[in-house]
């Protein structure tokens, strides 16, 4: 079944630790995006931010994280079972993952969860050469984030992408107009 890590990789075509950790990761975010969709979460959620962006729209820019906003203002929303599912997945291709989740707290409405697995386990299972493999720290660990804001913008339009190769997977998204304005706001909002 890591077969389908190779696909995503394509683990010949890459001889440094950089690339091949962020298609590594890459590979880990989809494996939580086809999971998530057959768990039913896009009926509850939407997807956006920059890795949606990237991942559903071709932005050549990588991204570290996984955003998610609830469709319905939920302050009990647990994404405890969605995590144990994504667990179950990498378990079921042989890849031992691992999480740290952050439940909100104070005026943060934000659930968080970090996907972590050794970089070695997840660069041997996406199938690149030892070099490359040998060449990442023995206890470093490729982390995917996780956020789920539990509060609802109110602007938001939502549609709903397919992908199909090499998972085959639907995911709710705010539309691309929307999914710009975002990015950019987020942009000229951060402090340098």
């Amino acid at each position: 079944m890591t077969a389908i890590l190779e696909e995503i990789c394509r683990p010949s075509e890459v001889h440094d630790l950089t690339t091949a950790t962020n298609l590594a990761k890459e590979a880990m975010q989809e494996m939580i995006l086809c999971t998530l969709s057959k768990d039913g979460f896009f009926d509850i959620a939407l997807f956006h931010g920059g890795t949606c962006l990237r991942i559903l729209h071709g932005l050549d820019r990588f991204s570290e994280d996984l955003d998610f906003t609830l469709l319905a203002e939920n302050r009990d929303f647990d994404f405890t079972p969605y995590s144990e599912g994504i667990i179950r997945a990498f378990h079921d291709i042989g890849v031992n993952v691992h999480n740290s989740p952050r439940p909100p707290r104070g005026e943060l409405q934000v659930f968080s969860d970090k996907i972590k697995v050794n970089l070695r386990e997840i660069l041997r299972a996406c199938g690149f050469a030892d070099k490359v493999v040998r060449a990442a720290h023995s206890q470093e660990n490729c982390v995917v984030k996780i956020d789920v804001d539990i509060c609802t913008p109110g602007y938001t339009r939502d549609e709903v992408v397919h992908k199909s190769a090499p998972l085959e997977y639907s995911v709710r998204t705010e539309s691309l107009p929307v999914l710009f304005a975002g990015k950019t706001s987020a942009v000229l909002c951060r402090h340098w």
